[in-house]
């Protein structure tokens, strides 16, 4: 891509985008390479037309620029050139996008001419995912064509203008009624109803397809009311009529993109993208390589003529429709058709086609027409030449009356006669054509098909299934006839040999126009690889082991719920065992013995209270319980014996709930403290401190100080008598002091 210098050179947008060169001018806008001066990237700045912008049509214009960044924002994907900014310059919209360094698809072309399989899948398949991208997002292009699709140098394919795009909400091109978009490319419904859907995008994938492969679009003319008349009205050839080399299943694929009803194309681009990589990996490596050679179009004379049918259905692809043809002054001339510039987006080349002419058709007349106005002398009879006298002229007219009375009559005969043998031979030809031979394909024996004989018919009946496919192939593809391959597992047929096919007998014919051959290849026996984590509850195999196995293809899965058993540390539902072990890879239908836990068991409290402790605790342990246990003094429990339990005595608890016990440690013994001497209300202070009554008993005397106690100072007791009250202790105390 070249640019040129402009006024605009070096002037700010926005005050951020500074800019270097013009790269293109078009209809709408001229672009421009830019500097950001922000984050310091190059970009290219779109900007409209003063003219535009003035006119009163500005807000349309305005509104296709302002929806061709709102469309391209919404979509993520790396065949969407990006929008980074828009807004305006001088009261002109403008649009900051991604600068792509490479060619328009069309510029390809023009060099190209056309393109293999191989490279006509690719391009497609990244023009398919950049559509999807853009149908997910409710976005509708409503104006593919080849020069707004860009070839990156690197190879990467970049969908431009999105200026007519509209929500698929929106189902009309313009609130004004226009029908915008390039006249090849229109889809039937959009030139009829004005109306666009997803399917629209795939028909102009479609046309843009064909014309890759073929050079030129399906319908040529230089009036663009004879397109969009023929997209209307006319089937798209399929590619295998121009040339049989096309293989048949990408010649369907684009007829089914470029069919003209919209309900039998795919339902959208992530559709059509999934097709076409099936198709893809179904086409090999020689079918990938054809390229078919060039032809300008109608009236190329290089293109080697054709006859039959398939020459009919050229010229009906080729040929203008009756709204084209010239009048008789002019029908012996050459026709000339100028490609139209394209009038979309500038930042990308215009349509440069050369010009292309081609005889203007003859009328089946003009030859009658010629010869009943042809006037000339008519010769002498018997060698004699013209005479100036009376008499030899009415010699002369009289041979010639009586010749001209013969001759019609033998004419006659003879054209009568050639006419038969002609339509003989038409006859011939025609059933040979659509009757004979010449309408179908014969099914070919496979080298080891399996043979039965009808021993009353002396017929042999040769079928096609349990044939190795990949020597059968060859043989259809040197028959030419159409097939589809498919494959799926078989517990019966081997890896490679066909399951199944319709028709499936050898000898069958085939109709060669629309006859189809459709195959089931074994994939052989599914073999399937149990997961390593079959056994982990914590993974999603494992929290659903049956399920699990049942999603993967097993279908001999034995469950034997008798098996199943409780378990401390497996959930319920997970694998208690499973044989063969995880990790191990076998067949689909093979036996698989699963058991599964039932998680941790119900069970009942045990009454553990005022048993020893280590009777309590077995009885815990068989339980299967978590047991805590802690020691308290007590004088009514004996040491060794339990107090009490977190858990009442029946509770439905589970195996390794937690259960706290209390066991005694027998009464609590304490040192009687000597308090004698001391004033009583301390002493009673003392020993009420630690557990004991304290009862105080008088005697004479003078004074409050203790005199005696009666538990002696240093003796071992417990604070609790046996009846579980506090031990008293009396504390003597003088009222006197001698």
């Amino acid at each position: 891509m070249t640019g040129t210098t402009d006024s605009a050179s070096g002037r700010t947008v926005a005050g951020r985008y500074t800019v270097v060169r013009k790269i293109a001018d078009g209809g709408m806008a001229s672009v421009y390479e830019a500097e950001d001066n922000r984050l310091g990237r190059t970009v290219a700045l779109k900007i409209m037309h003063a003219g535009l912008a003035q006119s009163e049509h500005s807000e349309e214009y305005t509104e296709r620029f302002h929806r061709e960044a709102r469309s391209a924002a919404s979509i993520s994907n790396p065949h969407i050139v990006p929008v980074y900014d828009t807004g305006m310059y001088e009261g002109r919209s403008f649009l900051v996008m991604e600068l792509i360094h490479g060619v328009t698809l069309r510029q390809e072309m023009n060099v190209r001419k056309n393109f293999s399989i191989h490279d006509t899948i690719r391009i497609l398949t990244q023009v398919l995912d950049g559509l999807a991208a853009a149908h997910q997002s409710h976005v509708i292009h409503r104006d593919i064509k080849p020069e707004n699709i860009m070839i990156a140098t690197q190879g990467v394919i970049k969908i431009t203008d999105f200026g007519l795009a509209k929500a698929t909400s929106q189902a009309t091109l313009s609130s004004t009624g226009m029908l915008l978009g390039t006249a090849s490319y229109l889809a039937p419904e959009t030139i009829e109803s004005n109306y666009s859907s997803t399917q629209t995008d795939l028909y102009s994938v479609g046309i843009m397809g064909w014309e890759m492969v073929t050079g030129h679009v399906p319908f040529i003319s230089g009036n663009p009311v004879t397109v969009v008349f023929r997209h209307v009205h006319d089937d798209v050839p399929a590619l295998e009529s121009i040339d049989p080399s096309v293989p048949h299943t990408f010649s369907g694929f684009i007829a089914s993109l470029a069919a003209r009803k919209p309900e039998d194309r795919p339902e959208d681009a992530a559709e059509a993208l999934r097709q076409i990589r099936i198709l893809s990996r179904s086409l090999s490596p020689a079918q990938l390589a054809v390229k078919i050679p060039y032809s300008a179009g109608p009236g190329n004379k290089d293109v080697p003529s054709r006859t039959g049918k398939l020459g009919h259905q050229i010229r009906q692809a080729a040929l203008p429709s009756h709204t084209d043809t010239p009048s008789a002054a002019s029908s012996s001339t050459a026709r000339t058709v100028r490609g139209s510039r394209n009038s979309g987006d500038p930042h990308y080349a215009a349509d440069t086609r050369k010009e292309t002419t081609w005889p203007a058709p003859v009328s089946p007349y003009t030859a009658h027409d010629r010869r009943s106005s042809t006037t000339g002398r008519l010769p002498a009879a018997d060698g004699a030449g013209p005479s100036s006298g009376p008499s030899g002229t009415s010699a002369a007219q009289e041979t010639v009356l009586s010749r001209s009375r013969k001759i019609p009559s033998r004419l006659r005969r003879i054209l009568i006669g050639a006419g038969l043998l002609a339509a003989a031979a038409i006859a011939a030809v025609l059933w040979w054509i659509f009757a004979g031979p010449g309408s179908y394909y014969v099914l070919p024996v496979a080298a080891d098909g399996q043979c039965t004989s009808n021993a009353t018919t002396s017929t042999q009946s040769c079928t096609i299934r349990n044939s190795d496919f990949a020597a059968y192939r060859s043989a259809l593809e040197s028959s030419g006839i159409p097939y589809t391959a498919s494959y799926a597992y078989s517990d019966t047929v081997p890896k490679g040999k066909i399951i199944s096919s319709s028709p499936d007998t050898a000898g069958t014919h085939i109709s060669k126009r629309g006859g189809h051959l459709t195959i089931v290849v074994s994939r052989g026996i599914k073999m399937i690889t149990i997961p390593s984590d079959i056994t982990d509850p914590k993974t999603s195999n494992g929290k659903n082991p049956l399920a699990a196995l049942k999603k993967l293809g097993f279908t001999n899965i034995s469950h034997d719920s008798s098996k199943d058993s409780y378990s401390l540390t497996i959930p319920k539902g997970a694998v208690i065992s499973i044989s063969p072990s995880p990790g191990k890879t076998l067949r689909h239908n093979a036996r698989i013995e699963i058991a599964l836990s039932l998680g941790k068991k119900a069970v009942a409290m045990p009454d553990i209270e005022g048993l020893k402790w280590n009777k309590a605790k077995a009885m815990l342990d068989e339980a299967k319980l978590k047991v805590t246990m802690k020691e308290e003094y007590s004088s009514t429990v004996g040491k060794g014996h339990v107090i009490s339990a977190s858990l009442k005595a029946g509770a439905q608890i589970h195996w390794n709930d937690t259960v706290t016990v209390v066991v005694s440690k027998g009464p609590e013994t304490v040192t009687v403290p000597d308090v004698t001497g001391m004033d009583f209300t301390r002493a009673r202070s003392v020993l009420e401190d630690m557990g004991f009554t304290v009862v105080q008993k008088n005697t004479l005397g003078i004074g409050k100080t203790v005199s005696s106690q009666s538990i002696e100072a240093g003796s071992k007791v417990t604070i609790m008598d046996g009846s579980g009250k506090p031990r008293e202790i009396v504390l003597t105390v003088s009222l006197f002091s001698w």
